[in-house]
């Protein structure tokens, strides 16, 4: 399957896309996670900036559930992590919305029926917000051990709220996506609660992408290797757009190892990476 996709993308098994040294980009991952997990326990009760969420947080935080009996134990677990202090906000910024009854209607069908239940409660009013929408509805067939609580509420080994207990995936979306809702503009930004999200630092968006935001949909993808596309969900970019996503992202990384002395590092990446956008086609960037 790797071959086939490099051959109908024009690239030669020399001229594969190297968007990151491999060791920058764990660098990187490292730093970004780390800043995002100290300004995340900011904004938690008894934070310096618990009391000033607004810009800085999501105004709602939304979690799909499959149906209404599994929707009450989302609302328990929500409860329970509120009352210990491990949710920014109120407790009245998270919600959670159950798929309409019936055939199920996947994550598209779940996204549309929260917007429409938005716009009855509050109007066009939550069209001027910005919303993290978790996608939690499944069954966890293929994870059994998820099987009660939803994966949403899946712990992993990882403190967030800096309270001695695991973290649950929904705790670390938020801190991932932490510095989001500074930086989108109004509107649903959609995750799915069967991943766990890291990396470095986000490139800037510029007012062009921003103005395009508000009018579509803004996708946040990583930029790697067709081998590694293969195995994922992927955008296709034509090399032109390709060159300008690595730049930046290459970018980002040379700014953050420059005091690290990468410099050279980081300036072979690019050159490589120009390389493999020029030897023509298209290259995938993982979902």
């Amino acid at each position: 399957a790797g071959r086939a996709s490099r051959a109908a993308m024009g690239l030669s098994a020399a001229a594969q896309p190297h968007f990151q040294a491999r060791e920058a980009e764990q660098r990187a991952m490292v730093r970004g996670a780390e800043e995002r997990l100290r300004e995340y326990r900011r904004l938690l009760p008894g934070g310096d900036r618990a009391g000033a969420l607004d810009g800085r947080f999501w105004d709602a935080v939304v979690l799909t559930a499959a149906n209404d009996r599994q929707a009450e134990t989302y609302v328990q677990q929500l409860d329970a992590l509120h009352a210990r202090g491990q949710l920014p906000g109120a407790r009245e910024r998270y919600l959670v919305i159950p798929d309409p009854p019936g055939p199920r209607v996947g994550s598209g069908g779940a996204t549309l029926h929260v917007m429409l239940r938005l716009q009855a409660v509050a109007g066009s009013g939550w069209s001027g917000k910005k919303l993290f929408l978790l996608h939690a509805g499944g069954y966890s067939e293929r994870s059994p051990a998820h099987g009660t609580l939803g994966k949403a509420f899946g712990q992993i080994p990882f403190d967030a709220a800096g309270v001695g207990v695991p973290a649950t995936v929904l705790e670390a979306q938020l801190v991932s996506f932490q510095e989001l809702p500074s930086r989108l503009p109004n509107g649903i930004f959609v995750s799915s609660a069967d991943v766990a999200v890291q990396f470095g630092a986000l490139p800037g968006l510029g007012p062009d992408a921003i103005a395009r935001a508000r009018e579509g949909i803004l996708a946040l993808a990583h930029a790697s290797s067709v081998e590694v596309g293969t195995g994922h969900g992927v955008f296709v970019c034509e090399r032109e757009q390709l060159d300008a996503c690595v730049r930046a992202a290459v970018a980002v990384v040379g700014d953050a190892d420059a005091d690290a002395g990468d410099d050279e590092q980081v300036r072979q990446t690019l050159r490589q990476t120009q390389h493999a956008s020029r030897a023509g086609g298209q290259a995938a960037s993982r979902l």
